[in-house]
C-alpha cells in the first residue's frame, strides 16, 4: 500500500513538473518573438527558419486544452475505470493520442510527455502483451519525438532558432534550464521505474508466500485426510468389534442359556421315560416352553438391529417417510417412482432396501451438493432394481467409504450387484443403481 502511494505522488509530481516544462517553452517562446521584433530582425528569422512561427496565443490555447484533458483522463481514471479492463484501455489510447497530438502541437521541441504517459500506463495497465506495445509506442515516441531528430525528414523551426537573438549568456541560461526541467522529468520517470520495479518484487514475493502456505496448508489436508481414513478404519473395526460381543452377550444370556435348560430338562426327560412317563411328560413341556422362549428372545436381538422406521412401518410407508423428511429437512428436490407394486420383502431384503435409498440420498446431498435427486424402485424378473440419480458436481475420483462398502457387503449377502459412478447420459451428477433377487417369501414364515 505504501509502494502504491509512493507511486501515485511520483506520477501527480511528474504531472506537476510537465506542466511547468510546457509552460517554459511557450514563454519562451513568446519572449523570442518580442526581442526579435524588438530588433527588427524579423527577415532574418524568417529567412534562416524557412518558415512561419505558430502564433503565440493559438499555442498556448491548444497546450492548455489537450494538457487538461490528458490531466484529467490520469486524475480520474480510477473513477472512470472502475475495475473495468475494456475502459482502462480505451483510455490509455486515449492518454497516447493526446500525448502525440501535445507534442506535434509543440512543434516536436519537447516530448517528455511521452513518458508521463509511459509512467501511467505502467500503473494500470496489467496484460503483458498491450502493456509491452504501449511501452514500446510510448518509448519511440519520446526518442524520435524530437525537432533535432526530426529535423533532418520534417521543415519545421528548430528551437535553437528561437534562441539566437538573446544575449550568449542569457541564451546559455536558457539551455540550462530547459536540459534541467528535462533532466527532472527522466529523474522522476526513473523513480517510478524503480518505485514499480520494487512493487512487482513484493507483489511476486506475496504470491510465492501464498503458494507456500498453501502448499502447507495442502500437506496438513492430505495428512488430516490420512488421519481421518484411519480413524474412520478404526471407528468401523470398533463398530464391528462392538457388535460381535452384543451378539456374543445376546446369545450367551438367551440362547446359550435356553440351550443349556433345554439339554438339562431332555438329558432328565430320557431317564425318566421309564420310570416316570408322567414326570418325563413334564420336563418335555418344559424343554419346548424354554425352546419358544428361546426362539423369542433371538427374534428381539435380531429385531434390534433394524431402522426404528422399518420397526413401526411397512417397506413403502418407511421410504416415503425418509423421502419426505429429507426433502423437508435438506430442502432438495426429490421424485420417487415405485412401479414394482406391493413391495412384499423378506426382513434382510427390506433391511437392505431401505439401507440403499439413505445411504444414496445421504451421498447426493452430502457430497454431490445435488439439488434435484430421482429414487426409482422397478422389479424386472426375480430381481428389484432400485435406481438413484442427482444433478450433483460427480466424482472425479470415486473413493469408497463405510457406506459404500457395508452398502455392497449387504448386497453381496444377498447375491445381488451395486454400480455406481458419474452419470453417462450427458448429464452432469452421480448414479446409483442396485440390483437384489427377491426370494419367494411368506409373511407367515417368520412366526
Amino acid at each position: 500500500m505504501k509502494k502504491q502511494e509512493s507511486l501515485k505522488r511520483v506520477l501527480y509530481t511528474m504531472l506537476l513538473c510537465n506542466w511547468f516544462i510546457l509552460s517554459y517553452y511557450i514563454a519562451v517562446l513568446s519572449a523570442s518573438k518580442k526581442v526579435i521584433c524588438n530588433l527588427k530582425g524579423a527577415y532574418a528569422f524568417l529567412s534562416v527558419s524557412e518558415g512561419i512561427p505558430v502564433d503565440t496565443v493559438t499555442l498556448c490555447l491548444k497546450v492548455l486544452v489537450f494538457y487538461a484533458a490528458l490531466s484529467l483522463l490520469i486524475l480520474l481514471k480510477e473513477e472512470i475505470c472502475q475495475e473495468n479492463k475494456i475502459n482502462v484501455h480505451l483510455v490509455c489510447l486515449g492518454e497516447m493520442f493526446l500525448s502525440f497530438v501535445l507534442i506535434r502541437a509543440m512543434n516536436f521541441y519537447y516530448s517528455g510527455i511521452a513518458l508521463l504517459v509511459l509512467a501511467d500506463l505502467l500503473y494500470y495497465a496489467d496484460k503483458k502483451g498491450l502493456r509491452v506495445v504501449y511501452v514500446i509506442i510510448q518509448i519511440l515516441e519520446f526518442v524520435f519525438g524530437s525537432d533535432k531528430i526530426l529535423g533532418y525528414f520534417y521543415n519545421n523551426i528548430q528551437f535553437s532558432s528561437y534562441l539566437y537573438c538573446f544575449h550568449p549568456v542569457a541564451r546559455s541560461w536558457i539551455v540550462a534550464v530547459e536540459s534541467s526541467m528535462s533532466f527532472i522529468n527522466i529523474f522522476l520517470f526513473v523513480i517510478f521505474a524503480l518505485l514499480m520495479i520494487m512493487r512487482q518484487k513484493d507483489e511476486n514475493y506475496r504470491i510465492l508466500m501464498l503458494n507456500t502456505a498453501l502448499s502447507r496448508k495442502n500437506v496438513q489436508l492430505q495428512e488430516a485426510n490420512i488421519k481421518l481414513k484411519e480413524y474412520s478404519e478404526t471407528i468401523k473395526q470398533m463398530t464391528e468389534v462392538t457388535e460381535r460381543n452384543r451378539l456374543a452377550r445376546e446369545i450367551h444370556d438367551t440362547l446359550g442359556h435356553s440351550l443349556t435348560g433345554i439339554v438339562v430338562s431332555a438329558d432328565a426327560g430320557r431317564i425318566l421315560m421309564d420310570t416316570a412317563p408322567e414326570e418325563a411328560k413334564i420336563r418335555f413341556e418344559v424343554i419346548g416352553a424354554t425352546a419358544r422362549q428361546g426362539l423369542l428372545d433371538v427374534r428381539r436381538s435380531i429385531h434390534a438391529l433394524r431402522p426404528d422406521a422399518l420397526e413401526s412401518h411397512d417397506i413403502e410407508s418407511a421410504l416415503e417417510k425418509m423421502i419426505q423428511n429429507a426433502r423437508e429437512t435438506t430442502g432438495t428436490e426429490i421424485s420417487y417412482d415405485q412401479t414394482s407394486g406391493d413391495l412384499i420383502l423378506a426382513q434382510d431384503e427390506e433391511d437392505t432396501l431401505y439401507r440403499i435409498v439413505q445411504e444414496g440420498l445421504t451421498n447426493a446431498v452430502r457430497h454431490g451438493h445435488a439439488t434435484s435427486i430421482s429414487v426409482m424402485v422397478r422389479r424386472e424378473e426375480n430381481s428389484l432394481k432400485v435406481s438413484i440419480r442427482d444433478n450433483g458436481i460427480g466424482s472425479q475420483n470415486i473413493k469408497t467409504g463405510f457406506g459404500l462398502d457395508y452398502m455392497r457387503e449387504r448386497i453381496e449377502m444377498l447375491k445381488g450387484s451395486l454400480s455406481y459412478g458419474n452419470r453417462e447420459d450427458g448429464c452432469l451428477g452421480f448414479y446409483l443403481e442396485a440390483v437384489i433377487p427377491v426370494r419367494s417369501w411368506n409373511p407367515e414364515d417368520e412366526q
